[in-house]
Order: C-alpha cells, then sequence, then structure tokens
C-alpha cells in the first residue's frame, strides 16, 4: 500500500485581475481611508470605470451617479453624461466609456471615449 500525496503541495493563491471589482473597491477604500498620496486610483462610479494618475494628496467620492476627484490640482466631477473641472462648464461625454483621468503639477487631462479635455490650473 502507497501513502497518498498531499493534494494541496502548493500553497493556494488567489490571483486578481487587474479590473476585478475587489480590485477597484480595495483602491477606493484605501484611499478614502486615508492612503491618499499612491498617484493610482481605479474606481467606478457614473457609469464609468476611472482611472486617475494623481500626484500628491487627494480625495476620492465616487457615488452611483458621480465622482468628485480633488486634490491640490484641482476639482473633476464626473456624471453619466458629462463633467465639469474646477465647477466651471460642464462638457459632454459619452456614457459607459472608460475614463482616464490625470492630476499632475498644474495640468488636468480627462480622457473619456473621443472626448479630451485639458486644463492648465496654476
Amino acid at each position: 500500500m502507497h501513502a497518498a500525496a498531499p493534494s494541496n503541495s502548493n500553497p493556494v493563491r488567489c490571483p486578481m485581475k487587474k479590473s476585478s471589482p475587489t480590485l477597484a473597491l480595495g483602491t477606493l477604500l484605501l484611499a478614502l481611508t486615508g492612503c491618499d498620496r499612491s498617484p493610482d486610483l481605479v474606481t467606478e462610479a457614473a457609469g464609468h470605470a476611472i482611472s486617475a494618475r494623481i500626484k500628491g494628496p487627494h480625495s476620492v467620492k465616487a457615488e452611483a451617479d458621480r465622482a468628485v476627484i480633488a486634490s491640490s490640482h484641482g476639482k473633476v466631477t464626473i456624471e453619466p453624461a458629462r463633467v465639469s473641472l474646477n465647477e466651471g462648464q460642464w462638457t459632454a461625454i459619452p456614457e459607459g466609456v472608460p475614463v482616464v483621468l490625470e492630476m499632475v503639477r498644474s495640468k488636468l487631462r480627462i480622457q473619456a471615449g473621443n472626448v479630451t479635455i485639458t486644463q492648465t490650473v496654476r
């Protein structure tokens, strides 16, 4: 009679895809709980997958119908079909498209589908 080999000879790993909701939620929770100096943010709000590169301290308020992302470089409000920089004029964006936000130095840049918005902040 032979002894049975252990069925789990390797440690159990739980791989996480980059686009998983768990990763997005974890990143959002870290941002909201004080880990606010990371240059990268991934979340979902207002029907958009939102990824951001933010230099310096920032805050994120993600809700079902809007996301508000603020830093020393400005404030961006994203809704299902429009976006506003620094509480200014609204710009139409396609619904449901990924939104890429860059807030570094004195530059705000948003890419949402075929819409690109760039603003220099003093």
